[in-house]
């Protein structure tokens, strides 16, 4: 079994992978599918990120929804802790916020090892900035596989959709 954690920058872009509006429904009911299943999840602060970023489109009325479903909602502090102990510059010292990022990558780390199985990022922030290091590249520095929304939507075989 694969899980896989998704980010905000993920989740906003999923809703243009979609080809067809009309789809949409069926592309969501996939990703909702997972998150029931245990294979998809997401920390808390995804779901607020998209309400800041998307309240009133269609990625955050169904991520709001979804996210009661999920099998794994929050993320034990030690696990925050060992990756800014591997990767302090995955996180922006400006900002005194809850940061994604960190939460995403200690979600992964922490059902990677209580799970014992293959865990998958899924990510659009592949950029570096001034501020801190992408997340595709912490994920490097901490041995986590990355892949794109698009690659995730493939890989939930949903290739006829996009």
């Amino acid at each position: 079994m694969e899980i896989y954690v998704i980010d905000t920058h993920a989740a906003l872009a999923l809703p243009e992978l979609c080809r067809d509006v009309e789809d949409r429904h069926l592309f969501f009911n996939t990703f909702t599918e997972m998150i029931r299943g245990g294979t998809l999840a997401f920390p808390e602060l995804v779901v607020k990120d998209c309400q800041q970023f998307a309240s009133g489109e269609y990625i955050y009325t169904w991520i709001n929804a979804a996210a009661g479903h999920r099998t794994c909602k929050a993320v034990k502090s030690h696990w925050q802790e060992e990756v800014l102990g591997v990767c302090p510059e995955i996180l922006d010292q400006d900002s005194e916020m809850e940061q994604t990022p960190v939460l995403v990558a200690s979600m992964a780390l922490m059902l990677s090892d209580d799970l014992l199985t293959d865990v998958y990022v899924v990510t659009e922030d592949r950029l570096e900035v001034p501020e801190r290091k992408c997340l595709a590249m912490a994920c490097q520095d901490l041995e986590l596989e990355t892949m794109t929304a698009r690659e995730l939507a493939i890989k939930a075989s949903l290739d006829e959709y996009i």
